[in-house]
């Protein structure tokens, strides 16, 4: 454009200068302006080409320039903008050069809306995974036939129909195995096709004389006859090796459980008599010992600082040592309250066991600081405890609470001192109060037991009393750093099994508080892990860095997100997420309004949580049936119903909120409203 006016300009003017007469001096200044001049336009178009390089655009065809009349001018000052603001010129070539690649890629739109403002820059990205997710939910969703057919009236129907037939199964099974049994103990038709049956009916009832043959001997020669009549025998290894002879007829499989507490050598006698061997058992709980056989009961003789009888390998460590396949365990049944686990969960099986929340926040573990006085140097007991413990026990059985009265008790002690007192206590008011005595004989299915930390692995019970015993002397001196068998290697796993036999409840009575243990590195485990369990039952399950409800984080994913904001913000619900402490946890908990520390109901997403089950029956009807029988109710949001209707989603779930709520608030006895 510049070349082709200048060319015309210099044309008109060599025509209006014909018979002008110029002197040459003029002609030579004129000459020099024009090549000044076309100097100029040269470097102009040199700067254009340069910056349309660069910019893939010319500003001569730019439309604000092209169109102006001071096209130059405009030029100019652009040029002069551009220069003061020549530190920005790299970030703009990057913009430009992204956004032509962006709507190269159909991102158009994005562009247009960040240059206009509408998104800002910080924003793009998720703006852009926004759209995208949502674009390909829409095309995931329309090219799967299930998941566009989606019906959750008709997916929960098909739950609880399996739920029924996976019930019905099992019972099913079970009554099978008892008739292909009985069919096995036709006493008629097996009389007359075996003599062995005619003489086995003659020892039966008979008492023990030298005609009857030992059981060892009878076991030898009508072996198959015996594991027709009872196909499961339940006996102890010692007892096993008593009455059983080797060779006279394996067992398909012999089961070990407690082995932890087996020693090898009684354990292989029981091992040479199955085809098969499974060892169950727990290696943080009590290895095979000796520790209290090894004391007296008479004072001048128990030295509880006796700390050089070691603990026994069990058949359960030389398995683990041998390398045997093994698999692991982890879904915990005992406890009602997750408090009651929370503690050895954390401390010895790294969080690895599946607990089930509860929908209430009580808690489980409590801890009462007694006034009591450990007598070490004599009886090495400690009364006041004592006392304590036997008024808890009485109270209970005599509870105008029915459901309390109900509940089973145990004792658990540290020292056999202790636990000789208690129960010599508990007899004399026994003795002395009829009312307690009715309350003991009064059919319970599990009678009150008094144990101490050697002896009480296996029990359980509704209600555990904890009597630690130590504390400080008479004259107030600070305890000394000596818990019998906590001392010892392994003493944690003492700890461990009393700290978890309880069912619903855990009250600990000591004279040793958390501060008196002085804690250091030269400390066996046993006592370091003490004072951190007392402390965790006088305060909480937070000292453990663990909470037992939430907010206990973000939700596990957008999903749950967005319906834990529309519960909240947009139906007035007060909600909490992820509500447990082990590694199951109910994704929202919704705050009962009128029932401070409860929750009115659980909302499970069919999320993380959801499909990390293995299979259909774990996910959909134990895991169901275990929620349901810890107390929550159980409401179920599910995504394609949250995605297709996001509305309908919503209504549906405050409707059966609000009726919940509206249950809870009836009065007893009046029916629900039409």
């Amino acid at each position: 454009i510049l070349e082709t006016g200048m060319s015309s300009w210099a044309f008109s003017l060599a025509r209006k200068a014909e018979g002008v007469n110029i002197s040459d001096e003029s002609w030579v200044r004129l000459l020099n302006t024009f090549d000044r001049f076309r100097r100029s336009a040269e470097d102009f178009r040199s700067a254009d080409k340069a910056y349309s390089d660069v910019s893939k655009v010319s500003p001569v065809t730019m439309p604000r320039f092209a169109k102006s009349p001071e096209m130059l001018s405009d030029i100019a000052n652009a040029a002069r903008n551009l220069s003061r603001n020549i530190k920005g010129l790299r970030d703009w070539y990057q913009w430009t050069d992204a956004k032509r690649k962006a709507e190269g890629l159909g991102l158009r739109e994005l562009t247009g809306a960040i240059e206009k403002g509408c998104v800002q820059t910080d924003e793009a990205y998720q703006v852009f995974l926004s759209a995208y997710w949502d674009w390909w939910t829409d095309v995931t969703l329309d090219s799967d036939s299930v998941l566009c057919n989606f019906s959750s009236n008709i997916h929960e129907y098909t739950i609880d129909k399996f739920g029924e037939l996976d019930r019905s199964h099992q019972d099913n099974t079970v009554s099978r195995i008892t008739q292909q049994i009985a069919q096995k103990i036709d006493l008629h038709r097996n009389t007359q096709e075996s003599p062995d049956w005619v003489m086995l009916q003659r020892y039966m009832g008979k008492p023990r004389s030298p005609r009857v043959p030992s059981i060892r001997r009878m076991a030898e020669k009508h072996h198959d006859i015996l594991t027709s009549l009872a196909p499961c025998w339940m006996m102890s290894p010692l007892s096993v090796s008593q009455y059983l002879p080797v060779g006279g007829g394996d067992f398909d499989v012999v089961i070990f459980d407690e082995a932890s507490q087996i020693t090898p050598w009684d354990a292989i006698g029981a091992m040479a008599r199955g085809k098969q061997v499974i060892v169950a058992g727990d290696q943080q709980q009590m290895p095979p010992t000796n520790f209290f056989q090894r004391q007296s009961f008479e004072e001048d003789e128990w030295d509880e600082s006796e700390d050089s009888i070691p603990d026994q390998e069990s058949i359960l460590d030389e398995m683990e040592k041998a390398g045997i396949p093994k698999q692991h365990l982890n879904l915990h049944y005992r406890s009602k309250t997750e408090d009651l686990i929370a503690f050895s969960n954390e401390r010895y099986y790294g969080n690895k066991l599946i607990t089930f929340p509860f929908p209430n926040k009580a808690r489980g573990v409590s801890l009462v600081r007694s006034d009591g006085v450990y007598d070490a140097g004599k009886s090495r007991r400690n009364k006041i405890e004592a006392h304590q413990v036997v008024d808890e026990i009485v109270r209970r059985v005599q509870h105008k609470d029915e459901k309390v009265r109900k509940q089973s008790i145990g004792v658990v002690t540290f020292n056999l001192a202790q636990q000789s007192l208690i129960e010599d206590l508990l007899d004399e008011k026994r003795m002395k109060d009829q009312q307690v005595e009715e309350a003991f004989s009064g059919g319970r299915v599990e009678p009150v037991f008094v144990k101490n930390l050697e002896t009480v692995q296996g029990d359980e019970r509704d209600v555990i009393l904890f009597s630690v015993g130590y504390g400080p002397d008479r004259a107030g001196a600070r305890p000394a750093m000596r818990f019998g068998p906590l001392n010892k290697e392994g003493g944690h796993r003492r700890l461990n099994v009393a700290a978890t036999r309880g069912r619903q409840e855990m009250k600990i009575f000591t004279s040793l508080y958390p501060e008196h243990i002085r804690v250091t590195a030269r400390n066996p485990r046993g006592v370091r892990d003490l004072k951190d369990f007392l402390q965790f039952a006088e305060e909480g399950p937070g000292v453990l860095g663990t909470q037992t409800r939430g907010p206990l984080g973000s939700a596990e994913s957008p999903f749950e997100e967005e319906v834990i904001v529309s519960l909240t913000e947009k139906l007035g619900w007060e909600v909490e997420s992820q509500i447990g402490v082990s590694n199951y946890r109910i994704d929202i908990g919704v705050i009962h309004p009128d029932k401070k520390g409860e929750y009115l109901a659980g909302i499970e997403c069919d999320g993380v949580m959801y499909h990390s089950s293995f299979t259909a029956t774990e996910r959909d009807n134990l895991r169901q049936q275990r929620l349901e029988a810890c107390g929550w109710r159980i409401l179920r949001i599910w995504s394609p119903d949250w995605w297709h209707n996001r509305q309908r989603a919503e209504e549906a779930i405050h409707r059966q909120l609000s009726t919940l709520l509206q249950e809870d608030r009836r009065p007893t006895g009046q029916p629900p409203a039409a």
